[in-house]
Parts: structure tokens; sequence; C-alpha cells
């Protein structure tokens, strides 16, 4: 599954000049249900669907990372929608 690159842009204007993955995941969640939705549903079989839904929204904002424009500046632990607390990255736009 791929997310749009206009709906990332758009959910990346909503936050702060510097956030982590879980931030952008909640303002997505916030903004378009239905494209986190669509992830869960395709990491409903593997047990954990949240945490892997969220791997894989991590890993399309790093590989886009340039047509997006943020930058990576570290890791740090945050909570997931859920409320547990696991390293991320954190991003620079």
């Amino acid at each position: 599954m791929n997310m749009d690159i206009t709906i990332a842009l758009e959910v990346i204007g909503y936050l702060d000049t510097e956030f982590d993955t879980h931030d952008f995941i909640r303002k997505l969640l916030e903004r378009h249900p239905e494209v986190y939705g669509r992830y869960l549903v395709n990491h409903g079989d593997h047990g954990g669907s949240v945490a892997t839904a969220d791997g894989e929204i991590s890993s399309f904002l790093a590989r886009h990372a340039s047509d997006l424009h943020i930058t990576k500046i570290g890791d740090v632990p945050s909570s997931n929608i859920l409320g547990n607390i696991s390293d991320n990255a954190k991003w620079h736009k």
C-alpha cells in the first residue's frame, strides 16, 4: 500500500516544524481516517496491526522524505494511537 504524496504533504502542513512519526499518524487519522484505516486493514492478519501499519507509514516517510521536504533528525520515544510507547523517527520540515 502506498499513501498519496499530496495527502502526506497536507498532513505535514498541519504539524510543527519538528514532529515524530506518531504525530504524523495522529494527524493523518484526524484528517484522513480512511487512509489510516486502509493501512490497518492491510496489516490486520499480522497481529499487532497498529505497529505494522505505523511501521509502513514510517517507511513511506523515509522513502519520500525529499519529496515531502522533511529530514530525519533522530529517533525519539513517543506513544502510538493505543498509548504504547516505542522509538520512532523525529522529522524536521
